[in-house]
């Protein structure tokens, strides 16, 4: 998570860099928000594979309620897949709108 160092540096005014484990990534939701999540917005955070595109709809409103009480904790998020989600069924699409 070296990263939230230079992205805080560099003045970006928003940043996608929520990718969960289930996705490869190794966004660490609590640590992201203390450190940068004051100063830059911050967007994605969805397991569109895991969650979004083979999940029931109560998980899939459970994942996005998850979300904003972490990341969304005094606002400067947006809630999205944390890449394509093509295969997604629209019934889920619709637990996440």
């Amino acid at each position: 998570m070296g990263i939230l160092d230079h992205i805080r540096q560099n003045n970006c005014d928003a940043s996608e860099i929520l990718a969960p484990a289930g996705v490869g990534g190794d966004a660490r939701p609590e640590e992201i928000k203390r450190r940068i999540g004051g100063q830059v917005a911050l967007i994605g955070g969805l397991d569109q594979f895991n969650v979004l595109a083979t999940g029931t709809p109560q998980q899939i409103r459970a994942e996005v309620r998850h979300l904003f009480e972490t990341y969304g904790t005094g606002g400067g998020y947006i809630c999205s897949a944390s890449d394509h989600f093509f295969d997604t069924p629209p019934e889920n699409l619709q637990a996440y709108a």
